[in-house]
């Protein structure tokens, strides 16, 4: 498969090759994947974009999960990370930009994200996120439409970061940034929401492992034991 961005952003041509999947993707040229990466890293010990798992980079990863459903991927960082990024990641050839409002958070990035995003919708995600599932975001893609935010709300609260967000959350991103309210989910009363059921999550993701997150060098360890119990569970033949 070959995805050819927009140029009058400067973008350039990611070409992949086709790979077979279980989920019968849905491809349209309507949003963008955001993958976010400004954090410092402090309880982890280093930057997230150095977790390296399974012989790749984490981040290079979730770029190929992505680029199953999306023609535009844009990588997120802090303005003190960017050159250092451009380098590390030189050869997914998909552009990557700075925070426009620097060092306030997840927030912050969802609204640098927006901002440089070609399409109205983009569906947003953690760097630190090494379970994405298919089935489950082409599902986000399927409700997108005519609502400004898609995000799931699990017992233990908002799902914020694997979310799709459009470009009417802007100005409701600012005033909470102006404020210097960075919680994302503090603007959800101000735009159109569709809010996913944890009963709607588990029909495709019944663990929910979309949302399991690596912060500390603990949780490192419990997406290996993770992922080695999923290789042996598709390995094992009764």
């Amino acid at each position: 498969m070959t995805f050819r961005l927009k140029p009058d952003r400067g973008q350039i041509l990611f070409s992949k090759k086709g790979q077979q999947k279980e989920t019968t993707i849905e491809r349209e040229a309507d949003l963008t994947g955001i993958i976010l990466a400004g954090g410092q890293g402090k309880r982890f010990g280093k930057d997230k974009g150095d977790i390296f798992l399974w012989g790749e980079l984490l981040i290079e990863r979730i770029v190929k999960i992505l680029s199953q459903f999306f023609t535009e991927i844009l990588i997120i960082t802090s303005r003190d990370k960017q050159e250092n990024y451009r380098q590390k990641f030189s050869s997914l050839n998909i552009n990557i930009f700075p925070d426009i409002f620097d060092r306030k958070g997840p927030l912050g990035g969802l609204h640098s994200g927006l901002n440089f995003s070609s399409n109205y919708h983009s569906f947003v995600v953690g760097c630190d996120m090494p379970f994405l599932n298919p089935s489950l975001i082409n599902y986000f893609k399927k409700v997108s439409k005519e609502n400004d935010v898609v995000v799931a709300r699990l017992k233990s609260g908002f799902e914020p970061l694997h979310a799709i967000y459009s470009k009417r959350c802007l100005p409701f991103i600012e005033e909470c940034i102006q404020r210097n309210d960075l919680r994302i989910f503090d603007f959800y009363d101000k735009v159109k929401i569709r809010i996913l059921s944890e009963e709607e999550i588990e029909r495709f993701d019944p663990k929910k492992l979309s949302f399991f997150n690596i912060n500390t060098e603990k949780d490192l360890k419990e997406a290996m034991r993770i992922q080695k119990f999923l290789t042996q569970k598709r390995n094992y033949q009764p």
